[in-house]
């Protein structure tokens, strides 16, 4: 017979080792990177009983405007400052997102709901005044764009958020034994994006801001246990520590002009794929300060697509419909029949638009509407629930190739597409190292 667990009298959790919560602070490598600069954090590895707890750990500065500024706007939030990240242990890459900026607003407008998004520390980022664009009293919030319309004179705004990490953020699923990796310290590189990207016109001709990004810290929460328990923890796994994790991968493609199909290679070489997406932004709004370069994602006119697998094509009927890609979109991330609101995916107005992704689709003026059009694929051989390691499609060795027929567009379009993958993460004689 089975109890309640509220009536389950005679259940207990087990009890926690001896320890103590410490709050420790890394500070970039120097105070102030301007566009175009790389942000460098060292995570020292020399306490040897020190746990560090990614879901725990945040990323805080401060964006400066150092110039006077008129009609412009941060475009969506502060991951528009950020071009790249990688982490590092010494000279060993572990992880590595190019173009994250874009990456990070496309999974906060797929996983992320609106009321979080609107009281979060990433949308206050810049503070959370009225964005720019038609609709903007529900978009804003509702596509993650609530930039701060940034007034003339000299300012700063304060952020703080939650890196999607696999090592060093919410991607991370077990605690990273700083002491057991001393052959090196850790390392974060943060690419800060170009000052076009960042911000974007709200009317008229622009005043482009001059800015820099001050006071980057890596504020994190560790756990230092007494040696002997620490001790019995590493004999307990042999010296021999595996951290399985997710992670995510980009790849730039090119849509040309006036094509109405859309075939070709991407270079993804991985043991565990679980999901694949893509969305498309004009090319001659990308890096103009009159565009919504980060954040503005047109669907492109996208009439059906699927994946081909090494020759196999996936799925084995093409997707088809708005309403079919709003359910792949919804599968990849496992939220098909979700109630609990976690899906921040709300209706195929804004993730499964076909305007024409011309540049004046990407444009800032009130007039222009925001669309956040996005396409996916379930690639997990389960469900995506990440229960189990390694469950997703692999294609080491294999060829996979993007297949899209469209309505011809006369503007090009960069396509990004990317990856969703496990990875393992291995600590052995002081050293960590990736299996992807």
């Amino acid at each position: 017979m089975s109890y309640p667990k509220e009536l389950n009298y005679g259940a207990m959790k087990p009890s926690s080792v001896a320890s103590r919560p410490i709050i420790q602070r890394f500070r970039a490598d120097l105070q102030s990177y301007n566009p175009g600069d790389i942000a460098r954090i060292e995570i020292p590895t020399s306490a040897a009983t020190t746990h560090l707890f990614p879901s725990d750990t945040v990323l805080e500065g401060k964006l400066n405007i150092t110039s006077d500024i008129a009609t412009c706007y941060l475009d969506g939030n502060i991951y528009s400052c950020f071009q790249r990240m990688s982490v590092y242990h010494g000279s060993n890459l572990l992880e590595t997102q190019y173009n994250c900026g874009r990456l990070w607003h496309v999974l906060n407008d797929c996983q992320r709901g609106w009321s979080d998004r609107a009281e979060d520390s990433v949308s206050k980022a810049a503070g959370s005044a009225q964005s720019c664009g038609a609709d903007v009293n529900s978009a804003s919030y509702l596509c993650s764009l609530n930039g701060q319309n940034v007034a003339a004179g000299v300012r700063t705004f304060d952020f703080c958020f939650q890196l999607p990490s696999a090592i060093f953020g919410s991607m991370a699923t077990k605690a990273i034994p700083l002491g057991a990796c001393g052959a090196s310290s850790f390392y974060i590189e943060l690419e800060i994006s170009s000052t076009n990207n960042m911000f974007a016109a709200s009317a008229g001709a622009p005043v482009l801001a001059a800015c820099t990004v001050t006071d980057l810290v890596l504020n994190t929460k560790v756990a230092q246990l007494p040696a002997d328990v620490n001790n019995a923890l590493m004999a307990s796994v042999n010296n021999s520590i595996v951290l399985p994790a997710t992670s995510w991968k980009v790849e730039q493609k090119t849509c040309v002009a006036n094509s109405a199909s859309f075939n070709d290679k991407f270079a993804f070489q991985l043991s565990s794929v679980n999901a694949f997406l893509f969305w498309f932004q004009n090319t001659a709004a990308q890096n103009v300060v009159a565009s919504r370069s980060m954040t503005s994602r047109p669907g492109h006119k996208v009439q059906d697509y699927q994946l081909n697998i090494n020759g196999d094509a996936y799925p084995t009927d093409v997707v088809r419909t708005r309403s079919r890609f709003m359910q792949e979109l919804q599968r990849a991330f496992d939220n098909i029949g979700s109630i609990k609101g976690g899906s921040g995916i709300l209706d195929y107005t804004l993730y499964s638009d076909l305007p024409d992704s011309l540049v004046a689709s990407d444009s800032g003026f009130a007039a222009v509407p925001h669309k956040r059009s996005v396409y996916g694929l379930d690639l997990n051989r389960f469900n995506n629930t990440q229960d189990t390691l390694l469950s997703g499609t692999s294609t080491v060795g294999q060829s996979i190739n993007l297949i899209i027929n469209k309505t011809a567009v006369n503007e090009t379009a960069n396509l990004y597409g990317a990856v969703m993958y496990d990875v393992i993460y291995t600590v052995q004689d002081g050293q960590m190292t990736a299996n992807t």
